[in-house]
């Protein structure tokens, strides 16, 4: 089997900036990707209404074939799954051998224990996780978290009098095509009966698309504070 390093996505369907796969290139490497649709998220909730609805699941569809494209182009395998993540797991056991397992570090419950299931399902130890969604993490301001201001315009002022964002990370290259060989639920993904014209298109292409002409051809975020609750 392959020796292989595993990016494991989430809520961060994009190559660019990417912080996992950022230092799994480091690792020297090959890179596997895996997103796991959790079950749960397709099925009602107890109150009797869909958990997903029909537009967002569309966009999160949209967002994985777009990220299955992009990955492709750089040589990375990227499998997506919609059963159980224990199933996930034993599929992957049977032909890679995972070194380590790089996720982005997600605040919310049900995530969080997907992922520490499907983690104990694969046996492997070493994970490298990193702060992901916000602009700032929390290693910008230690102070916050155990002295917080009783006022939200305290604390901006205070954070932005300290700190500098972080340069975004370089694209990482492409690897050496690596052997797949390895069946998924993607089918599933596109088989899905796709709606035209929706107002959001989902994947990283169409996010680029949309923050360049937000901030430099429509410059809309000059009127941001007038127009934000629109």
């Amino acid at each position: 089997m392959k020796k292989v390093s595993l990016v494991y996505f989430q809520h961060d369907l994009r190559i660019h900036d990417h912080p996992g796969l950022y230092q799994a290139k480091k690792s020297g490497l090959p890179i596997v990707g895996v997103y796991l649709l959790n079950p749960i998220e397709l099925q009602n909730t107890k109150w009797g209404f869909l958990k997903m609805g029909p537009h967002r699941q569309q966009f999160l569809f949209e967002s994985l074939i777009n990220l299955k494209q992009n990955l492709s182009q750089l040589h990375i395998p990227f499998f997506v799954f919609t059963k159980n993540e224990k199933i996930a797991a034993k599929q992957l056991q049977e032909h890679y051998e995972i070194e380590a397992i790089y996720a982005a570090i997600e605040p919310g419950g049900e995530e969080q224990n997907l992922f520490q299931s499907f983690q104990k399902a694969l046996g492997v130890k070493k994970v490298l996780s990193s702060h992901d969604k916000p602009l700032l993490s929390p290693d910008h301001y230690p102070w916050l978290l155990t002295n917080l201001p009783g006022r939200f315009t305290d604390a901006r002022m205070k954070i932005e009098s300290l700190i500098n964002v972080h340069p975004t990370l370089p694209s990482i290259s492409s690897q050496s095509p690596i052997e797949e060989g390895m069946a998924d639920d993607f089918a599933e993904i596109t088989n899905h009966p796709f709606k035209e014209n929706t107002f959001i298109k989902g994947g990283e292409d169409a996010a680029l698309l949309h923050l360049n002409q937000y901030f430099f051809q429509k410059q809309s975020v000059l009127t941001y504070k007038e127009t934000r609750n629109n």
